[in-house]
């Protein structure tokens, strides 16, 4: 698995984490952040998943590998 791989696979995770957190809060509605249910820790979770280290970032990483056909030195030292 390269390098682009395993940021594709990073950035299709943050997706489809918040996109999931945020259909729970869009199917629940307002009662979702009620204490008794304790959803709102699945929105908190994959935001704090999704923002420790940007995607905007690895998609232009991933963007310049598909344009160029090479991956820059800098995205060597991304965490992925």
């Amino acid at each position: 698995m390269s390098v682009v791989d395993c940021l594709r696979a990073k950035v299709a995770c943050v997706e489809a984490g918040l996109g999931a957190a945020a259909g729970v809060h869009e199917l629940t509605g307002a009662r979702s952040t009620a204490n008794s249910y304790g959803l709102d820790r699945f929105w908190r979770d994959a935001r704090t998943f999704a923002s420790h280290d940007p995607t905007d970032v690895k998609n232009v990483f991933i963007g310049e590998y598909e344009v160029t056909g090479k991956l820059s030195e800098a995205a060597s030292s991304i965490r992925v």
